[in-house]
């Protein structure tokens, strides 16, 4: 049992040592702060690969400058003693440099934002903690788009607004209201007759002061996935300056549609 042991331990040692030594060099160090509010369009919990404690979750999504950003959030964790932990976004869920997006070295534990490009944003469905010199993931998660969630009790509306269609977009219209709940959270409703197009995986939901999407003027909320009768929770409640609802598609900078709130 002692030399099992003994063998175990210096395979371990054999492979974070081999992962050690790499030339991190060519590996970008993307780490960066978001610019406002940011918003998760996918999001994934890290499991665990080749005995490594790595785990927590992961988000892509924009800031509210349109940023795009990779989000490791509070609860992410790894190994970092081999100095070579890297960060990728993969088509399959298994490193494929010939496919793939190498986005940043990592070296602690933590919340912590990394800027990708947009091809990258809306090219990939998997992220992947990887020992780069030993060939080896340290962890993967599948990315799914990310979901509203419900309010407190009834919503008292305080305005209303019906979609009016933009660009040349599939179809966007329906309702949506502005409200509080019982707990005095503000929240978005979409109706049950609200359709968009949702298959780019990059539409979001922002409150806007005019009928315009521009960085300086709108509130990102969420992630606009699918028709139909949906909350959004607005972070900080805002008041009549912000008078329109926009769809707004991240990956194609354009308006699928706008509400005007009344």
């Amino acid at each position: 049992m002692k030399n099992v042991f003994l063998t175990l331990f210096s395979l371990a040692i054999i492979f974070f040592s081999a992962c050690s030594k790499v030339d991190t060099t060519s590996i970008p160090n993307n780490s960066t702060s978001p610019s406002g509010a940011f918003t998760a369009i996918k999001s994934g919990t890290i499991n665990s690969q080749n005995g490594s404690a790595t785990s927590g979750t992961i988000e892509v999504g924009v800031d509210a400058a349109n940023n795009y950003l990779l989000h490791l959030k509070s609860d992410f964790k790894s190994d970092f003693g081999t100095g070579a932990v890297t960060l990728i976004l993969s088509k399959t869920g298994a490193y494929n440099s010939a496919t793939d997006s190498l986005i940043s070295l990592v070296s602690t534990n933590g919340d912590q934002y990394y800027k990708i490009s947009a091809n990258s944003f809306s090219s990939f469905d998997y992220f992947i903690v990887y020992c780069y010199a030993a060939k080896e993931s340290f962890g993967v998660a599948a990315l799914k788009t990310a979901t509203s969630t419900t309010p407190v009790g009834n919503l008292t509306v305080q305005r209303t607004g019906t979609f009016i269609n933009q660009n040349g977009s599939p179809a966007t219209s329906g309702t949506v209201q502005i409200g509080l709940d019982a707990a005095g959270a503000q929240w978005l409703k979409f109706g049950a007759d609200f359709v968009t197009e949702t298959t780019s995986g990059a539409a979001i939901v922002a409150l806007s002061k005019n009928a315009t999407y521009s960085d300086n003027t709108v509130i990102s909320v969420g992630a606009m996935n699918k028709k139909g009768e949906q909350y959004y929770k607005v972070s900080t409640p805002v008041g009549n300056e912000y008078t329109e609802i926009i769809i707004w598609c991240a990956a194609a900078k354009i308006a699928f549609g706008h509400a005007p709130l009344k």
